[in-house]
């Protein structure tokens, strides 16, 4: 695990310090594992947002990615059973749905 100090000290750059981790991912077409990542490009694109406030993704690829989470999180939490992204985005629509009928 690596940690990450987003605000510099005064009139110094930033300064990334990365580390490594290993995912394993498993899908209808077998499993994968990938790890020993640099995540140099991902924390520039974060300071750059937090600089700028202009986000470095659309918000459709940051729903995705948080429906991926929790299809990981459900699976894991029921025995590892395959969960559906488009289930958990529906799930999440229908709550969406929920609030904005009071508004």
């Amino acid at each position: 695990m690596s940690a990450y100090h987003l605000a510099p000290p005064p009139n110094e750059p930033y300064r990334f310090h990365t580390g490594s981790a290993r995912v394993t991912v498993t899908g209808t077409k077998g499993r994968t594992e990938c790890g020993g990542g640099n995540y140099a490009g991902l924390l520039a694109a974060m300071c750059t947002f937090f600089e700028t406030g202009e986000p470095p993704v659309q918000p459709e690829e940051t729903i995705n990615l948080f429906a991926f989470i929790v299809a990981a999180q459900k699976s894991k939490d029921n025995g590892n059973v395959p969960v559906q992204v488009g289930d958990v985005m529906k799930e999440a629509r229908k709550v969406i749905a929920g609030r904005n009928k009071g508004k």
